[in-house]
């Protein structure tokens, strides 16, 4: 018999890499890290493809009152490796709302591989 895996490298308590190469995440990520909403802003989450779970977040400056004015859009990435992160993460959340106080951005959501054994 084979022994057990044995935790190799581990990052901030959110990703274990383990001796036969499988991975796992922690369900459980939680910042210290205030949710800005000065309504300054207006957004709205909406599935962009349901088979494949894809997911953004529009965002749009209040200040903009006519419907029909033409923002610039910015895709923001967020980081995390393609192992975790979301779209509605506070620290993601707050950078999409200071870069909409002067343009219209468009946050996806990444989808994340699967878990090992999901």
């Amino acid at each position: 018999m084979g022994s057990l895996p044995q935790v190799v490298e581990e990052c901030f308590g959110l990703l274990k890499l383990y001796s036969d190469g499988s991975i796992s995440r922690s369900p459980n990520i939680s910042f210290d890290v205030p949710f800005i909403n000065d309504n300054s802003i207006l957004y709205k989450d909406l599935i962009f493809n349901e088979k494949n779970d894809l997911r953004l977040r529009l965002y749009k400056p209040t200040s903009i009152v006519n419907s029909s004015t033409k923002l610039p859009i910015v895709f923001y990435f967020h980081g995390g490796g393609f192992c975790f992160g979301s779209r509605t993460f506070p620290n993601n959340h707050n950078i999409c709302v200071r870069l909409v106080s002067i343009l219209q951005s468009r946050c996806h959501r990444a989808r994340l591989p699967p878990r090992a054994g999901a």
